[in-house]
């Protein structure tokens, strides 16, 4: 079963030579984030944003669930996770990397379930080197399927990562996006949240 500790580490691999790897709904602060090791009891929707995906862009099809990305994103698959990422900067630097995996998992697709394998990754989370404020935000409900949310940084990178379950397929989107190219956290959510509106299970 690969967790989102795995994706990170799939980033790191891929990225040993940039500065990105020294590692949906509204943009969440520590003040009002849900405390520390909590299971939020509710969900949000994410926001609508003016730049939604149109028919344009390219999905990324993990074998077992689907989002959009822009058509100028760069996806590969390497036979068990997608990595995707916006275009770099002008100078070559990665501002942003995500993997998407799914795979299969002893987890049952219940709704007590996916508050374990929250919480379970949250955990995960905060034992990685580096990471900090690391907390659960509520649930999302994205195209039907009910999806956990963890929020991180570490001192180059915001992380955010989602997971859900379909039946005992475990899928995570684990996102670093460069503090360096995006220093606003507001400016991080803008290119997250309308990748995970598209969210899909297959």
């Amino acid at each position: 079963m690969t967790s989102a500790r795995d994706a990170r580490t799939l980033l790191a691999s891929a990225a040993l030579a940039m500065l990105l790897t020294a590692a949906i709904t509204a943009c969440g602060t520590p003040s009002d984030a849900p405390s520390e090791g909590s299971t939020p009891s509710s969900t949000a929707a994410l926001p609508t944003e003016s730049g939604s995906p149109t028919a344009a862009w390219q999905t990324a099809d993990a074998k077992g669930a689907t989002v959009q990305i822009p058509p100028d994103w760069s996806q590969d698959w390497d036979g068990a996770s997608i990595l995707f990422k916006p275009p770099a900067d002008s100078t070559g630097f990665d501002v942003a990397r995500t993997v998407f995996v799914v795979k299969p998992g002893l987890w049952e697709g219940t709704p007590g379930e996916i508050n374990s394998l929250g919480d379970d990754e949250l955990s995960d989370t905060k034992s990685e080197p580096g990471v900090r404020a690391a907390r659960r935000l509520p649930d999302l409900k994205v195209n039907g399927a009910t999806l956990f949310h963890i929020r991180a940084e570490d001192e180059t990178n915001w992380i955010d990562v989602f997971g859900t379950l379909n039946g005992s397929e475990r899928t995570t989107v684990a996102w670093q996006i460069s503090k360096g190219a995006f220093p606003d956290r507001k400016e991080a959510d803008a290119m997250i949240d309308p990748v995970m509106q598209t969210f899909t299970l297959s």
